[in-house]
C-alpha cells in the first residue's frame, strides 16, 4: 500500500482537467513543493500500473488522464483506507479513556476524529466490547465518557493497547504503508522502557527460573506486560497482592526464589522491582504457562477433590463424541482431571483478552474439535467458576488434537497388480515409503482380490490395471513412479489418512460437513 500522499496528488489531478503546478498540489495538500517533488516518481509508478499516463509540462504542471482501472484502484483503496482509519480511531479512542482522568465528551471526539456522531456511538460501543476483556467497566452519561479500573486490569488493558498498536504498525510496515492518522506510532515509542529482545530475554530467564514452560507467543505477550510493569513502577503506579494470591504463590516457591528473579531483573533491567510486583509477574506467567514438571502440584493436587458427577458428564460425553480406545480414553480423562485441578488451585484474575489471539487463528479451522472443548468447558462450568477461560478452552482443544493425532490408524492398502517379479519389487517398495499407509495383500488376480475384501477392511485399492468397483475406492497408478506421479499419490493417501481418521475417531462428526473434515483433516497434518 503506497502512502496517502501519492493517492491524494492522484485524486486531485484526476478531478482536474487542466494542468495543476506542484505550488497548488502542495497548498491543497498542505504540504512543501519538495515533497511534491519527491512524491512524483511513485505517482507515475501508481499510474503505469493501472495503463494511465501522467503528463508533465514544464510551466505548465502536472496532468493525469485517469482510466476506469485507475478509479476502480483508488474506489478499493479509499475502502481499505477507511478500514484503517476505523481501526486505528478505535485504539486512539481507547488510548485516551487510558490516559485521560476526566470523562471526554462525544463533541470532543467528533473534533478530533472528524467523524459524525452515529459513527463516534458504533466506536464507542466497540471499545466498550475492548475494554470488557479486561473486565473495565465503560461508562457514559451527558458529561462524557471514561473507565473505572483497578491497577491490574489497567496494565491487561494496556498491554492489549501496546499489542495490538504493534501488530497494526507491523501490518502497516509490511504493506509499505507510512499513514499514522494520529501519531499513534508516537505514542507506541512513549510507551515502550526496553528493546523487545531484551524484555522476551528476561522473561525466558523468569520462566528458567520457576521451571514453567511457555510458548514463544506467551513469552512475547509476557515481555510487554513486564514493559507495562516498568512504565506504571516509573509511574509511581504498584500492584497490590491478595493474601490468596501471596499464600498460592508462597504454598509454590521459597522466599529465595521471589529474591533470586528480583536479581534476574535487576541484573538484566538494572530495575529493582517490589516483591509484590515479582509475584504479579511469577503469577501472570504462570498462568500463561505451565510447569515443567507437574510434581510441584502433586502435594497441592492430591487432596483436591473433583465432583464425581461433573466426571461422570464428561467421560458419557466423551464415549458419545470420540471412537478411541479404553487406555487412550482414560489417559484423555485423567489429563482434563488435571486441567480441572490446576483451574481450581489458580483461580485469581489472568492475562485474558489478546494474549490468546494466536490460538484463535490456530484453532480457526478445527471445528469439530473446538466445538467438542467448549462443550466440556460448558460442563465444567455448571460446577466451577473459571475466571480465565481462553486458556482452559484452547488447553482442552490442545489435548483432544493430541489424542486424535495418537489414535489416528494407517490406511489398509492392497494392490492389484500386473506386474513381473521386478516391477513387482519396485512398485512394492515405493509403496512402502509412505508412513500412513499399510499394505496388507497383493495379487495379481482379480477374484482373489474380491474374495480377500469381502472378509477384511480395506481403505484404499492401489491398481496398475484399469479396475473399478462399486465397493472399494481404486487409485490407478503406474508401475515407474516418477517424481510427480508420487508426490500425487502421497497427497490423495496423505487426504484419505486424515479423512478416514477424522472420520472414525469424531463420532458425532461422522456424518457431518465434509468441507469442515476436510479443513480440520488438512490443518491437523501440521
Amino acid at each position: 500500500m503506497y502512502k496517502p500522499y501519492e493517492l491524494e496528488i492522484i485524486r486531485l489531478l484526476v478531478e482536474q482537467k487542466n494542468y495543476m503546478s506542484a505550488q497548488e498540489i502542495a497548498e491543497k495538500l498542505h504540504i512543501s513543493r519538495r515533497t511534491v517533488f519527491n512524491k512524483m516518481g511513485l505517482v507515475k509508478t501508481i499510474c503505469a500500473k493501472h495503463h494511465t499516463q501522467l503528463i508533465a509540462q514544464k510551466a505548465k504542471g502536472f496532468r493525469i488522464d485517469h482510466t476506469y482501472e485507475l478509479s476502480l484502484y483508488l474506489k478499493g483503496h479509499d475502502t481499505r483506507y477507511m478500514q484503517a482509519m476505523h481501526l486505528e480511531s478505535k485504539l486512539y479512542i481507547a488510548y485516551l479513556l487510558l490516559n485521560e482522568d476526566e470523562k471526554i465528551h462525544i463533541s470532543e471526539l467528533e473534533e478530533i476524529l472528524y467523524l459524525s456522531r452515529p459513527t463516534i456511538y458504533k466506536l464507542i460501543h466497540e471499545v466498550e466490547e475492548w475494554f470488557r476483556q479486561t473486565d473495565i467497566e465503560l461508562t457514559m452519561d451527558h458529561k462524557g465518557i471514561s473507565i473505572r479500573y483497578g491497577e491490574r486490569r489497567y496494565r491487561q488493558a494496556l498491554k492489549n493497547w501496546i499489542a495490538e498498536t504493534t501488530r497494526l504498525f507491523n501490518k502497516k510496515q509490511e504493506k509499505r504503508d507510512d499513514s499514522d492518522f494520529f501519531k499513534l506510532k508516537k505514542i507506541l515509542q512513549g510507551y515502550l522502557c526496553e528493546s523487545e529482545a531484551k524484555l522476551k530475554t528476561s522473561v525466558e530467564k523468569v520462566c528458567e527460573e520457576c521451571k514453567i514452560h511457555c510458548s514463544l507467543q506467551e513469552i512475547e505477550n509476557m515481555a510487554v506486560l513486564l514493559n507495562v510493569m516498568i512504565y506504571r513502577n516509573q509511574q509511581g503506579f504498584f500492584v497490590q497482592i491478595s493474601n490468596r494470591l501471596l499464600k498460592i504463590i508462597n504454598d509454590l516457591y521459597p522466599m529465595s526464589k521471589i529474591e533470586r528473579v528480583t536479581h534476574i531483573l535487576f541484573d538484566e533491567l538494572h530495575i529493582r522491582f517490589a516483591p509484590n510486583e515479582i509475584i504479579y509477574l511469577i503469577t501472570n506467567v504462570l498462568i500463561n504457562g505451565d510447569f515443567k514438571d507437574r510434581r510441584i502440584l502433586n502435594e497441592r493436587v492430591l487432596h483436591i477433590a473433583i465432583k464425581p458427577q461433573l466426571m461422570n458428564e464428561i467421560t458419557a460425553y466423551l464415549l458419545s463424541a470420540l471412537n478411541i480406545d479404553q487406555e487412550h480414553m482414560n489417559e484423555i480423562i485423567q489429563e482434563i482431571r488435571y486441567i480441572i485441578k490446576r483451574e481450581i488451585i489458580f483461580s485469581i484474575k489472568g492475562n485474558m483478552g489478546t494474549g490468546v489471539w494466536h490460538y484463535d487463528l490456530s484453532a480457526q479451522n478445527f471445528h469439530a474439535t473446538v466445538d467438542m472443548a467448549r462443550d466440556i468447558f460448558q460442563l465444567i462450568s455448571k460446577y466451577y467458576f473459571i475466571i480465565y477461560q481462553e486458556k482452559l478452552i484452547y488447553n482442552l482443544i490442545f489435548l483432544l488434537l493430541y489424542t486424535i493425532q495418537k489414535c489416528k490408524r494407517n490406511l489398509r492398502i492392497v494392490l492389484l497388480h500386473n506386474c513381473d517379479e521386478f516391477e513387482y519389487k519396485y512398485v512394492i517398495e515405493n509403496i512402502k515409503r509412505y508412513p500412513f499407509a499399510s499394505l496388507i495383500y497383493s495379487t495379481d488376480k482379480i477374484s482373489d482380490y474380491v474374495d480377500f475384501a469381502q472378509h477384511h477392511r480395506v481403505d484404499l485399492l492401489l491398481s496398475t490395471i484399469h479396475y473399478h468397483d462399486d465397493v472399494s475406492k481404486v487409485l490407478e497408478i503406474s508401475k515407474v513412479f516418477g517424481r510427480k506421479e508420487s508426490v500425487g499419490i502421497f497427497d490423495v493417501l496423505n487426504q484419505m489418512y486424515e479423512d478416514v481418521n477424522f472420520r472414525e475417531i469424531i463420532k458425532n462428526r461422522a456424518c457431518g460437513n465434509e468441507d469442515e473434515h476436510k479443513n480440520e483433516s488438512e490443518q491437523s497434518k501440521s
